[in-house]
């Protein structure tokens, strides 16, 4: 039997503020964002996290995202998924105030 990819453990949350807020972890669905794809509705409600503290860092300078990065360190009963092409790109689903709660320190992007 193929060995299954390892969900990571911890993972990175650009946001906006330190210390991070509620909509800081509010999907584009609970955001009121509106999408027609069905992939596109699911991934919507989650929330978009990186497997490294680079990778997460490189999107935010990109695309000027957030000034932060939450470091979060997951339970092992959250669902998590490999998504996108963006290099480590996951989507965790789970409750805003759960989220918040992983949070186990915020660092500046630069």
């Amino acid at each position: 039997m193929p060995d299954r990819p390892q969900r990571p453990r911890v993972v990175y949350r650009i946001v906006r503020s330190d210390p991070p807020t509620a909509r800081d972890f509010l999907s584009p669905s609970a955001l009121g964002r509106h999408f027609a794809d069905p992939r596109q509705v699911q991934l919507a409600s989650g929330l978009s996290v990186f497997r490294t503290e680079e990778q997460a860092r490189r999107q935010a300078r990109r695309y000027d995202l957030g000034r932060f990065l939450a470091e979060l360190h997951l339970s092992d009963e959250w669902q998590v998924e490999r998504t996108l092409r963006t290099s480590g790109h996951h989507t965790v689903f789970a409750d805003t105030e759960v989220l918040l709660r992983a949070v186990v320190r915020v660092i500046a992007v630069d």
